[in-house]
């Protein structure tokens, strides 16, 4: 996309969830296309069911820059088919959908799903839950971030996933990638991070604890390691000092020892002359 064309108006955060949906909005954007003067949405859906998906039904309410639905407009239905996603597979971010000038949020909802078998899951009369108002990562700075990404396996995990401070509650916990989970799921179902994980880094003051502990492990290594370098440094200087020693001393030998064939020489010429 040429950035002059398509310029990005905000990351929309979802407020609901219907937790026994199979399919996750990951994120969500609106873009302001300048050249065909529409609003697109930008999905990135992913199927955290166990079955292959083969139609998405969508309902999209617009909404004004005060969050307030827009005046006379009707929802978008908009559907995706033949998409044949098999369980953990990703789509939309390269499919979006056209929207009126004036959106600038929106409330998305999965209204019903078509696996490829023909069984139908339907939004109606599912439960849905409040995800509340979540604080980004950003505000614990980069040190314990890094800290948080050194305690994952970077071939298991995703670190673009680490985005919010979690939130432990009395049913369920929203994830550090902001996915409402029951406590029954002992792993998110967006990034499968574990919930032991979650509590053990950020209930109470575990994360403060767990850095603490983190950066004085780094500070005896640090320690560790210099006087290494500086063992290592001064037996290299040994070294070379005894090599050098070495080196002097046979070219002494050497200069004796030609000096004595010369004496040799000198007096064997003088013998027999």
């Amino acid at each position: 996309m040429s950035e002059s064309r398509f310029n990005r108006i905000k990351f929309v955060e979802q407020t609901k969830v219907s937790p026994s949906c199979p399919i996750d909005i990951d994120k969500a954007a609106l873009v302001l296309d300048t050249t065909e003067n529409v609003v697109l949405l930008q999905l990135k859906l992913i199927n955290i069911g166990s079955k292959v998906i083969s139609s998405v039904f969508l309902k999209v309410l617009l909404k004004d820059a005060a969050n307030d639905f827009i005046q006379n407009s009707q929802p978008i239905e908009h559907t995706y088919n033949d998409l044949n996603m098999l369980p953990g597979d990703k789509y939309g971010e390269k499919a979006p959908i056209r929207l009126l000038r004036e959106v600038r949020n929106v409330d998305v909802e999965v209204s019903k799903i078509v696996y490829e078998d023909g069984e139908i899951w339907k939004s109606e009369n599912e439960k849905t839950e409040q995800i509340p108002k979540l604080t980004k990562l950003d505000i614990l700075g980069n040190e314990r971030i890094s800290f948080l990404k050194s305690t994952l396996d970077l071939n298991s995990y995703d670190h673009t996933n680490l985005r919010y401070i979690p939130v432990i509650q009395n049913s369920s916990w929203i994830c550090t990638c902001g996915r409402f989970n029951y406590n029954t799921n002992l792993v998110c179902k967006r990034c499968n991070i574990s919930k032991e994980w979650i509590q053990s880094n950020f209930e109470e003051d575990n994360l403060d604890k767990n850095y603490n502990i983190f950066v004085k492990q780094m500070k005896e290594k640090a320690i560790l390691e210099e006087k290494i370098d500086q063992e290592k440094k001064l037996e290299e200087e040994k070294n070379t000092e005894l090599k050098k020693r070495i080196k002097t001393r046979r070219l002494r030998i050497v200069s004796i020892s030609v000096f004595a064939l010369l004496v040799i020489f000198s007096l064997g010429l003088l013998s027999t002359n």
